[in-house]
Protein backbone atom coordinates (compact mmCIF):
# COMPACT_ATOMS: atom_id res chain seq x y z
CA UNK A 1 0.00 0.00 0.00
CA UNK A 2 1.12 3.57 -0.70
CA UNK A 3 -0.10 6.92 0.60
CA UNK A 4 -1.83 7.43 -2.77
CA UNK A 5 -4.70 5.27 -1.53
CA UNK A 6 -5.33 7.81 1.26
CA UNK A 7 -6.36 10.41 -1.36
CA UNK A 8 -4.43 13.30 0.15
CA UNK A 9 -4.17 16.71 -1.49
CA UNK A 10 -1.38 17.30 -4.00
CA UNK A 11 0.42 19.54 -1.52
CA UNK A 12 0.29 16.99 1.29
CA UNK A 13 1.55 14.29 -1.08
CA UNK A 14 4.41 16.59 -2.07
CA UNK A 15 5.27 17.19 1.58
CA UNK A 16 5.30 13.45 2.25
CA UNK A 17 7.66 12.97 -0.68
CA UNK A 18 9.95 15.74 0.57
CA UNK A 19 10.13 13.98 3.94
CA UNK A 20 10.76 10.63 2.17
CA UNK A 21 7.59 9.13 3.66
CA UNK A 22 6.65 6.88 0.76
CA UNK A 23 4.43 4.21 2.31
CA UNK A 24 2.24 3.99 5.43
CA UNK A 25 3.35 1.93 8.39
CA UNK A 26 1.15 -0.87 9.76
CA UNK A 27 -0.77 1.31 12.23
CA UNK A 28 -1.47 3.93 9.56
CA UNK A 29 -2.72 1.36 7.05
CA UNK A 30 -5.02 -0.22 9.63
CA UNK A 31 -6.34 2.86 11.40
CA UNK A 32 -6.51 5.77 8.95
CA UNK A 33 -9.95 4.94 7.57
CA UNK A 34 -11.32 4.80 11.13
CA UNK A 35 -9.74 8.16 11.90
CA UNK A 36 -11.22 9.67 8.74
CA UNK A 37 -14.58 8.14 9.61
CA UNK A 38 -14.65 9.97 12.95
CA UNK A 39 -14.39 6.99 15.31
CA UNK A 40 -12.89 7.39 18.77
CA UNK A 41 -9.58 5.54 18.95
CA UNK A 42 -6.91 4.23 21.30
CA UNK A 43 -3.52 3.73 19.63
CA UNK A 44 -0.85 1.79 21.50
CA UNK A 45 2.69 1.46 20.22
CA UNK A 46 6.28 2.30 20.97
CA UNK A 47 8.15 5.29 19.56
CA UNK A 48 8.66 4.78 15.83
CA UNK A 49 5.46 2.79 15.36
CA UNK A 50 3.87 5.65 13.41
CA UNK A 51 1.07 6.55 15.82
CA UNK A 52 1.90 10.28 15.88
CA UNK A 53 2.17 10.41 12.08
CA UNK A 54 -1.27 8.81 11.89
CA UNK A 55 -3.06 11.61 13.68
CA UNK A 56 -0.88 14.40 12.26
CA UNK A 57 -1.77 13.28 8.73
CA UNK A 58 -5.38 12.78 9.75
CA UNK A 59 -5.79 16.24 11.23
CA UNK A 60 -4.03 18.02 8.36
CA UNK A 61 -5.96 16.14 5.67
CA UNK A 62 -9.33 16.69 7.34
CA UNK A 63 -8.97 20.33 8.38
CA UNK A 64 -7.52 21.24 4.95
CA UNK A 65 -7.12 25.02 5.45
CA UNK A 66 -7.34 27.84 8.00
CA UNK A 67 -10.90 28.58 9.09
CA UNK A 68 -12.41 31.09 11.53
CA UNK A 69 -10.77 31.82 14.90
CA UNK A 70 -11.46 28.99 17.35
CA UNK A 71 -9.16 25.92 17.22
CA UNK A 72 -10.52 22.76 15.66
CA UNK A 73 -7.86 20.39 17.05
CA UNK A 74 -6.49 20.28 20.60
CA UNK A 75 -3.57 17.98 21.34
CA UNK A 76 -2.47 17.36 24.92
CA UNK A 77 1.17 16.40 25.49
CA UNK A 78 3.08 15.52 28.69
CA UNK A 79 5.99 17.93 28.11
CA UNK A 80 6.94 21.08 26.25
CA UNK A 81 9.65 19.11 24.44
CA UNK A 82 7.11 16.62 23.09
CA UNK A 83 4.84 19.48 22.10
CA UNK A 84 7.55 21.32 20.19
CA UNK A 85 8.45 18.10 18.39
CA UNK A 86 4.83 17.76 17.29
CA UNK A 87 4.63 21.44 16.29
CA UNK A 88 7.58 20.98 13.96
CA UNK A 89 6.10 17.79 12.54
CA UNK A 90 2.78 19.49 11.82
CA UNK A 91 4.57 22.38 10.12
CA UNK A 92 6.72 20.06 8.00
CA UNK A 93 3.83 17.90 6.85
CA UNK A 94 1.51 20.89 6.56
CA UNK A 95 3.96 23.07 4.66
CA UNK A 96 2.14 25.60 2.43
CA UNK A 97 -1.26 24.21 3.41
CA UNK A 98 -1.92 27.20 5.64
CA UNK A 99 -3.11 25.68 8.91
CA UNK A 100 -2.26 27.85 11.93
CA UNK A 101 -0.45 25.93 14.68
CA UNK A 102 0.89 26.97 18.07
CA UNK A 103 2.07 25.40 21.30
CA UNK A 104 0.80 26.42 24.75
CA UNK A 105 3.15 25.58 27.62
CA UNK A 106 4.03 26.88 31.06
CA UNK A 107 7.12 29.12 31.43
CA UNK A 108 5.88 31.07 28.38
CA UNK A 109 3.99 34.35 28.77
CA UNK A 110 0.31 33.42 29.01
CA UNK A 111 -0.91 36.76 27.70
CA UNK A 112 1.14 36.23 24.54
CA UNK A 113 -0.53 32.83 24.12
CA UNK A 114 -3.95 34.40 24.65
CA UNK A 115 -3.17 36.92 21.91
CA UNK A 116 -2.27 34.10 19.50
CA UNK A 117 -5.60 32.49 20.27
CA UNK A 118 -7.48 35.75 19.70
CA UNK A 119 -5.81 36.09 16.30
CA UNK A 120 -6.99 32.59 15.35
CA UNK A 121 -5.50 29.09 15.46
CA UNK A 122 -6.54 25.82 13.86
CA UNK A 123 -4.38 23.44 15.90
CA UNK A 124 -3.36 23.95 19.53
CA UNK A 125 -0.77 21.72 21.18
CA UNK A 126 -0.21 22.07 24.90
CA UNK A 127 0.47 20.64 28.32
CA UNK A 128 -2.62 19.96 30.46
CA UNK A 129 -1.75 22.55 33.12
CA UNK A 130 -1.41 25.43 30.66
CA UNK A 131 -4.46 24.43 28.63
CA UNK A 132 -6.49 24.31 31.86
CA UNK A 133 -5.25 27.76 32.86
CA UNK A 134 -6.23 29.19 29.47
CA UNK A 135 -9.60 27.47 29.62
CA UNK A 136 -10.44 28.73 33.12
CA UNK A 137 -9.59 32.28 32.10
CA UNK A 138 -11.64 32.01 28.89
CA UNK A 139 -8.47 32.32 26.87
CA UNK A 140 -9.30 29.36 24.66
CA UNK A 141 -12.55 28.75 22.82
CA UNK A 142 -13.24 25.02 22.48
CA UNK A 143 -16.73 25.27 21.00
CA UNK A 144 -15.54 24.46 17.47
CA UNK A 145 -13.33 21.52 18.44
CA UNK A 146 -13.37 18.54 16.06
CA UNK A 147 -10.42 16.59 17.49
CA UNK A 148 -9.28 16.12 21.08
CA UNK A 149 -6.05 14.10 21.03
CA UNK A 150 -4.13 12.93 24.09
CA UNK A 151 -0.58 12.07 23.03
CA UNK A 152 1.49 9.86 25.35
CA UNK A 153 -1.51 9.52 27.65
CA UNK A 154 0.37 7.01 29.80
CA UNK A 155 2.95 9.69 30.61
CA UNK A 156 0.23 12.23 31.43
CA UNK A 157 -1.27 9.68 33.83
CA UNK A 158 2.12 9.19 35.51
CA UNK A 159 2.19 12.97 36.06
CA UNK A 160 -1.24 12.71 37.75
CA UNK A 161 -2.75 15.14 35.25
CA UNK A 162 -5.49 12.86 33.98
CA UNK A 163 -8.06 14.75 36.07
CA UNK A 164 -7.39 17.82 33.90
CA UNK A 165 -8.08 15.78 30.77
CA UNK A 166 -11.35 14.52 32.25
CA UNK A 167 -12.48 17.96 33.42
CA UNK A 168 -11.90 19.56 30.02
CA UNK A 169 -13.57 16.65 28.20
CA UNK A 170 -16.59 17.01 30.51
CA UNK A 171 -17.16 20.52 29.15
CA UNK A 172 -16.78 19.77 25.45
CA UNK A 173 -19.43 19.15 22.87
CA UNK A 174 -19.17 16.01 20.77
CA UNK A 175 -15.81 15.68 19.01
CA UNK A 176 -13.51 12.86 18.00
CA UNK A 177 -11.23 11.59 20.76
CA UNK A 178 -7.91 9.88 20.11
CA UNK A 179 -5.60 8.58 22.84
CA UNK A 180 -2.09 7.31 22.17
CA UNK A 181 0.24 5.54 24.57
CA UNK A 182 3.32 3.37 24.59
CA UNK A 183 1.52 0.71 26.60
CA UNK A 184 -1.94 -0.04 27.87
CA UNK A 185 -2.98 -0.13 31.52
CA UNK A 186 -6.04 -0.15 33.75
CA UNK A 187 -5.56 3.56 34.40
CA UNK A 188 -5.48 4.26 30.67
CA UNK A 189 -8.70 2.30 30.20
CA UNK A 190 -10.30 4.16 33.10
CA UNK A 191 -9.34 7.54 31.65
CA UNK A 192 -10.72 6.65 28.24
CA UNK A 193 -13.93 5.45 29.85
CA UNK A 194 -14.83 9.02 30.79
CA UNK A 195 -15.16 10.28 27.21
CA UNK A 196 -14.48 7.62 24.54
CA UNK A 197 -17.61 6.37 22.78
CA UNK A 198 -17.41 2.90 21.23
CA UNK A 199 -13.65 3.25 20.67
CA UNK A 200 -11.56 0.99 18.51
CA UNK A 201 -8.11 0.01 19.82
CA UNK A 202 -5.07 -0.50 17.60
CA UNK A 203 -1.89 -1.96 19.06
CA UNK A 204 1.42 -2.54 17.29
Amino acid sequence: MSFESFKFSNQLNANLETMTLVAPLEIQSKAFSRFKGGQDMVIIGQDGSGKSTLFVLGVISQLKYAFELAPRALIMVPTKEKGMELENYFRDLGHEIGLRISGMYTNVDEEYQRELLREGLDIVIGTPDRILSLYIRSGINLTKLKYFIIEDADQIIKQNQQVIIKNIADNLGRCQYIMSAKEGSDKLTKLGGYFLINPVTFEV
